[in-house]
């Protein structure tokens, strides 16, 4: 009887084990094999992630008299309207809010009607409208800022029937496979 149970014993054991050991063994060569990892034993996943934030220039003028650009995320109609003729800045936050570092980033803006392109860190492609550059590698939580230029065409270019309207600019970043965007109205 006493082998009966110590044999038992020793099959529950290995029933009860086995599964551990076969499973732990098994995320170690897909991680080792694949370079990712499974499981809650088996550590983290890499996030990736790109942050893009856009601003608007807006002219104030300080108590010396001066004109400085004050950068905000979008301008309401109540505030600092552009006038025909008139330039633009924007400013193009990009940041690796990834756990690993990013390679080839890219930029793109793409430049709103009535207003054409006049200052930028890449070529624009009138036909899409679109300002592209290359902003290179980004280190874990390395961040790069961006200007752009641009500027209102003359009135005559502008619609007759509208004496005011919003115009959104959109910049997005990405590389391989992630991606973000911002907009800002002005």
């Amino acid at each position: 009887m006493k082998k009966f149970i110590l044999i038992a014993s020793w099959v529950l054991v290995f029933l009860f084990f086995t599964p551990v050991i076969s499973g732990s063994i098994l995320a170690q060569s897909d991680s080792i094999q694949y370079g990712v990892s499974y499981g809650q034993y088996a550590g983290a996943a890499a996030v990736q992630a790109i942050l893009v934030s856009k601003f608007v220039g807006k002219p104030v003028t300080t108590q010396s008299g001066r004109i400085e650009i004050q950068f905000v995320n979008n301008l309401s109609a109540s505030e600092y309207r552009f006038k025909p003729g008139e330039q633009v800045n924007f400013k193009i936050v990009v940041k690796n809010t990834s756990t690993v570092p990013l390679f080839n980033v890219t930029v793109r803006d793409f430049v709103p009607q009535f207003v054409e392109s006049v200052e930028s860190p890449g070529a624009f492609d009138p036909t899409t409208r679109t300002i592209s550059f290359g902003a290179g590698d980004f280190a874990v939580g390395e961040e790069k800022t961006f200007f752009i230029k641009v500027q209102v065409v003359p009135q005559e270019q502008l619609p007759a029937d509208r004496s005011l309207f919003a115009v959104v600019n959109k910049a997005q970043a990405f590389s391989a496979n992630i991606f973000g965007e911002a907009v800002s109205q002005f």
